[in-house]
């Protein structure tokens, strides 16, 4: 038999886990809401995109801050669709 313990064991660690592509933070959320299916209860109406030099903040952020998965792609050979695509699931 397999020894799952042993094999998860052997690849513990911290993986970034996130839908295939890379999107702004203006992307992400205006999807989220694209795709909410009780539009009709959103108190949003729009999302506009924005510079993040218009909201200063303490914190120094990155400009490009997408997440890297191919650690967890390449230990465990799968791969989740396009983030749109998961998004779009919640529908259902």
């Amino acid at each position: 038999g397999k020894d799952v313990l042993g094999y998860l064991k052997q690849h513990s660690g911290l993986y970034h886990l996130a839908g295939a592509g890379a999107a702004s933070r203006y992307e992400w959320a205006k999807a989220v809401i694209d795709f909410d299916p009780k539009k009709e209860e959103q108190m949003v109406k729009q999302i506009l995109p924005a510079k993040s030099s218009e909201f200063p903040n303490p914190a120094n952020r990155p400009v490009y801050s997408a997440l890297e998965c191919s650690w967890f792609e390449t230990t465990f050979g799968i791969y989740l669709p396009e983030w749109k695509v998961s998004i779009s699931l919640l529908e259902n």
